[in-house]
């Protein structure tokens, strides 16, 4: 007879963290002692192994999501608002007479940031929704 760590798997939706809680109070994670067999060590260390991994993709996609927003921002922000600007204000935004590369450093970037936000918050819900979904499919493979 050992004892086995318990895994808890969370999305926190409000800080976009995925966390595994794996209770171990020695290590500084909190945890619960269980009886178990030396045998069941292994499914454990796996379970372990594959939600540190599926942690691992999670926060990847989470960095290229924000990598490609910032990207578009920067473009919209420091390209078309301040770097063509002079080439954008040949062009005049309709209803308005302004010009266009004018519009951008005034209120393109704005707008555009704010459409990031949002972009940001509606991919990192659906990938919150994936995950938990995979650790949740892990929780129940291992038996918790």
């Amino acid at each position: 007879m050992g004892s086995i760590l318990k895994i808890d798997f969370s999305i926190n939706t409000k800080n976009t963290m995925l966390s595994c809680n794996i209770s171990n109070r020695y290590r500084g994670f909190g945890i619960d002692k269980l009886a178990m067999n030396t045998k069941n060590n292994s499914m454990r260390d796996q379970g372990n192994r594959e939600a540190k991994n599926a942690h691992k993709r999670y926060w990847r996609k989470n960095l290229q999501i924000m990598t490609i927003l910032l990207i578009v921002w920067a473009c919209a922000s420091l390209g078309c608002g301040v770097l063509f600007a002079d080439w954008l204000n040949q062009f005049r935004l309709p209803f308005t007479g302004f010009p266009l590369g004018f519009w951008f450093a005034q209120q393109g970037s704005i707008i555009v940031f704010v459409l990031c936000i949002l972009t940001y918050c509606l991919f990192m819900n659906a990938l919150d929704r994936k995950y938990q979904a995979e650790l949740q499919a892990l929780r129940n493979h291992n038996g918790h």
